[in-house]
């Protein structure tokens, strides 16, 4: 009997608390909501592709920190785009001038350095661990972990006809 009291005190408080933000169909702003499914990973719209763009199923990277990708992002903030201000936001990969001393900003600030860069390296970090475990001979509990594309035509796949 005391569990069907507590059972009708909750659904209760549930049906209470929860009407308004049903009626509104907002969130309340400190819940964060996390994209699902296949993001597209595409270059600015000021740069004429070479390639198709890439997808990135987001739900794949959910054992890792957020922060391994989304390194600028301090937890109580909103996450700012890969390409926003003081991020990765060169269209144009930098070259030293050979008239200036300047040093260019750092190739990190390409944007498609910064993919590739934490993208690729990651997956071929998997792809070294993965064959390290396999030349151990070790017996496993659990299928070895995927690890990723690593070459131009598996990130980038042609669009079907």
């Amino acid at each position: 009997m005391f569990k069907i009291i507590i059972g009708m005190m909750c659904l209760v408080l549930a049906i209470f608390f929860g009407t308004p933000m049903m009626v509104s169909g907002e969130e309340p702003e400190d819940i964060m909501s996390l994209p699902l499914g296949k993001i597209i990973i595409e270059p600015p719209k000021s740069v004429t592709p070479k390639r198709p763009p890439s997808f990135l199923t987001h739900s794949l990277h959910f054992g890792y920190k957020c922060t391994v990708c989304h390194h600028t992002w301090e937890y109580n903030t909103q996450i700012k785009a890969c390409m926003a201000p003081e991020c990765h936001e060169l269209t144009v990969a930098p070259k030293k001038s050979k008239k200036s001393d300047a040093d260019p900003p750092p190739m990190i600030m390409y944007y498609m350095r910064a993919y590739h860069k934490q993208c690729i390296i990651c997956h071929l970090e998997l792809k070294r661990d993965n064959l390290a475990l396999e030349m151990s001979f070790k017996v496993l509990k659990e299928k070895l972990p995927p690890t990723g594309p690593t070459g131009c035509i598996e990130c980038h796949p042609k669009e079907e006809e």
